[in-house]
């Protein structure tokens, strides 16, 4: 296998001037990153995605931050792509709960960089900011991932089947004992299947290990699963407790080929079809991702992800994920959902903030930046403009956007945005007789979308042109608290 296969009907008469919002897309993919086809894509507690580059030019490990400062002493800009540091052949990334970086190579190395100096693994001294090796040629080959102890999982292909490196404190693993600080085979520990092309790997909230098998080996292609003790069932399967069983299996070869694998905070899996170039979901419970209705406990394509996809996956908040495409890294958000990212704002200020996410107006997130000699005035659209959201008001989230910290010092008054609401919209549609005003809620013909209340009918002869009938009628105010227009009066 290459290093890359791892790798018309109502009338409406409006009095007064408005715009119609675009039709938007089911879902919205945003490319966040030029790197094409990665196998590792990881995110910190921060909201900085890190995206194993291992083929091109500038192999190495690329971040995509959430926030304009330093970045393993690196200066970075917020939502610009940037190679972090050189590594030829990278493939998978991890990050642990400090927040330390790690990254394989296609040759099995692992490496590490971390934020302070400190002992890791089998390193006892590891400089703050320095790229250091902590194995050679035996370690990860594929995705990992970090379990709650700080045990390190990770694939190897080609016959490696999955291994796991023990962080000192920990005791069995999946009930076995492993020797720490060392790469031990789990296959080898463990009864039941026998995975060898493997991937990457994923856990959920309960600790359970999942498994892609890319190709077909010692076991067909699929998902497999560890499950911890005393898990008898998951997602409708019948399972073995610390034991490496099939969630779902493609014995033909070139159906699916499950690559990257990711679990959301809710438990729904998600992982890559390298051969279809698109993602496939399950949840625990009907629900709905990427704008599409998902049935529990069966794997079901994205239609949304279609062509976004390669190898990589990564499950962020709300439904959404990142994905390595065949040509550039992507964000796939539902219609519905918008982002609002924070920027300090200042090279100096101390701190992060995650970007929020949400779909329906919503009080911002607090800030928790600092600014030594500086008071926080609130949240601007541009680094020098005036104040748009105080501290923790309502952002509508009907749209995406990028919010700046502005800074005021001793004695200084940043000027607030003054907003002027438009004036109110009388809305009128014409029905037959035998109708009524239900269906002029319709999406496609209401373009102010929801709103508290509803129309007025009466009758009216000169509709439908002089046949009679009746005149749906309401009066629309706009309110600049939730950005949104409300109904005044029927």
């Amino acid at each position: 296998m290459s290093r890359r296969a791892l790798i018309p009907g109502l009338l409406i008469v409006l009095l007064g001037l408005i715009q119609a919002p675009a039709v938007q897309a089911s879902v919205t993919a945003t490319q966040i990153a030029t790197v094409a086809y990665p196998v590792g894509i990881a995110q910190d507690a921060d909201g900085n995605v890190f995206i194993a580059k291992g083929n091109g030019a500038s192999q190495g490990v690329v971040v995509v931050p959430a926030t304009t400062g330093t970045l393993f002493g690196e200066v970075v800009t917020a939502g610009s792509e940037q190679l972090l540091f050189s590594l030829t052949a990278a493939m998978g990334v991890a990050v642990n709960s400090d927040g330390d970086l790690f990254v394989n190579t296609s040759g099995g190395n692992l490496w590490v960089v971390t934020r302070t100096r400190k002992a890791v693994f089998n390193n006892p001294d590891v400089l703050p900011n320095t790229p250091t090796q902590l194995f050679t040629g035996v370690a990860m080959a594929g995705g990992m991932e970090f379990d709650s102890a700080g045990n390190l999982f990770g694939g190897r292909s080609s016959g490696g089947g999955v291994v796991v490196l023990p962080a000192t404190t920990s005791g069995p693993i999946f009930g076995q004992s492993m020797t720490p600080n060392a790469i031990n085979s789990l296959n080898a520990s463990l009864g039941g299947s026998n995975p060898d092309w493997t991937a990457d790997v994923a856990f959920d909230s309960a600790g359970n290990l999942y498994i892609t098998q890319m190709f077909d080996g010692t076991e067909p292609a699929g998902v497999y699963v560890v499950p911890t003790a005393g898990t008898t069932s998951l997602y409708g399967v019948s399972v073995t407790d610390n034991a490496i069983n099939p969630l779902v299996q493609y014995p033909s070869f070139g159906t699916r080929h499950p690559c990257g694998i990711s679990i959301d905070s809710n438990d729904t899996i998600f992982y890559v079809s390298w051969i279809q170039k698109t993602v496939y979901a399950m949840p625990t419970t009907t629900k709905t991702v990427l704008d599409q209705s998902i049935p529990a406990d069966s794997f079901t394509r994205l239609t949304g992800a279609n062509g976004y996809a390669d190898q990589g996956v990564l499950a962020e908040s709300d439904m959404n994920i990142i994905t390595g495409g065949p040509s550039a890294t992507y964000q796939l958000i539902s219609a519905s959902s918008y982002t609002v990212t924070f920027d300090s704002n200042s090279l100096a200020a101390a701190g992060s903030m995650t970007p929020q996410i949400s779909s329906s107006a919503t009080n911002l997130t607090a800030n928790s930046f600092e600014l030594a000699g500086f008071t926080f005035a609130g949240w601007a659209t541009s680094p020098t403009g005036m104040i748009a959201y105080a501290d923790g008001a309502i952002y509508p989230f009907t749209s995406s956007t990028r919010l700046y910290a502005r800074w005021a010092g001793p004695g200084e008054v940043i000027p607030v945005l003054v907003r002027t609401p438009p004036p109110d919209v009388h809305q009128s549609v014409s029905v037959p007789g035998d109708s009524d005003c239900s269906s002029a809620d319709n999406p496609d013909l209401n373009w102010a979308g929801t709103t508290n209340g509803g129309w007025g009918k009466s009758w009216a002869q000169w509709p439908n042109e002089g046949t009679g009938g009746f005149v749906c009628n309401r009066v629309l105010r706009y309110s600049l608290e939730t950005e949104r227009w409300f109904t005044l009066m029927q």
